[in-house]
C-alpha cells in the first residue's frame, strides 16, 4: 500500500534538512577560524655592570636563543601578549636578578634596559614605536640611565636647542625624526646648562632607520663617567 505525504508534513522534511544543512556548514566554517594574533615583541639592552651575559624569561619561559652579552641590544623576540612578568638571569645561574611585570600589548614592541649590578638589578621597560620614519627622515629617542642626573637633554651637531630635553633618571623619551647625516656628534647635557656632560663622535644616522641614543655612568680608569652610546632598534 502506497502512502503519500501531506503538503504539511512534506514542508518540515524540507525545513528539518534546511537547519540541518546550516548547522553542518557552520560547523565547517568553525573548522577553518584561525586564531586570532596575540603576540608582542621584545628587545633586550644588558647594561649590568659586573654581569657579562644573561638569559631572560617571560613567565616561565625563556625568550632567548643565547645568552645576552654586555652592551648588546638583542633582536626582538616574539612573545605572548599580556601581562607577564619579564624575568632576567645571570647565564648559567638561576637566582633572580630583575623581575617586573608588564602589559606587553598585542602587536607591539617593547624594549627591556637591564640596569646595575649583580646586587642590585633593575628593569626600565619602554614601548617601542617602530612604525616608518618620514620619508627621508630616522628617527631617535634619548634614554636617561645615568644615577643621580635628572632632566638630560640630547644634543645633535651645532644644533641651537636640544634635540630632545628633559629626561629624567630611568626614562625613556619618545622618538622624534632626525636628518640623516654622517660624522654628527651627539653631547649630552644637564637641563639649561651650557656643561657637557658625555659626548659621541662620528655617529651615523641614516635614513628610514630607528636609533635609540642612552647615556649611562661607568667607571673609566677608576672615576665615574657619564658615557653616552647608541644603538639602532630597526
Amino acid at each position: 500500500m502506497k502512502r503519500s505525504m501531506n503538503p504539511r508534513s512534506i514542508w518540515k522534511f524540507t525545513a528539518m534538512a534546511l537547519v540541518m544543512a546550516v548547522g553542518f556548514t557552520a560547523c565547517n566554517d568553525d573548522d577553518d577560524l584561525q586564531p586570532l594574533d596575540r603576540e608582542a615583541e621584545i628587545g633586550v639592552l644588558n647594561l649590568l655592570t659586573d654581569v657579562d651575559a644573561v638569559n631572560v624569561h617571560l613567565d616561565d619561559e625563556k625568550i632567548n636563543t643565547s645568552a645576552i652579552q654586555a652592551g648588546v641590544f638583542s633582536t626582538y623576540y616574539t612573545v605572548d601578549a599580556g601581562q607577564n612578568a619579564l624575568t632576567v638571569f645571570e647565564a648559567g645561574e638561576t637566582d633572580t636578578l630583575a623581575s617586573l611585570s608588564h602589559d606587553f600589548k598585542v602587536n607591539e614592541s617593547f624594549s627591556a634596559f637591564i640596569l646595575g649590578d649583580r646586587d642590585d638589578a633593575t628593569l626600565v621597560i619602554a614601548s617601542d614605536n617602530l612604525s616608518a620614519p618620514a620619508a627621508g627622515k630616522a628617527k631617535i629617542r634619548f634614554a636617561n640611565f645615568a644615577a643621580d642626573n635628572d632632566g638630560l637633554e640630547l644634543w645633535a651637531g651645532a644644533g641651537e636647542t636640544a634635540l630632545i630635553d628633559a629626561v629624567d633618571y630611568k626614562s625613556v623619551e619618545s622618538y622624534v625624526d632626525v636628518d640623516p647625516a654622517e660624522d654628527v656628534v651627539l653631547r649630552v647635557r644637564g637641563e639649561g646648562s651650557d656643561l657637557v656632560l658625555a659626548e659621541l663622535d662620528d655617529v651615523t644616522i641614516q635614513a628610514g632607520k630607528i636609533y635609540t641614543a642612552y647615556v649611562v655612568a661607568e667607571e673609566v680608569e677608576g672615576v665615574e663617567t657619564l658615557v653616552l652610546r647608541v644603538f639602532a632598534n630597526k
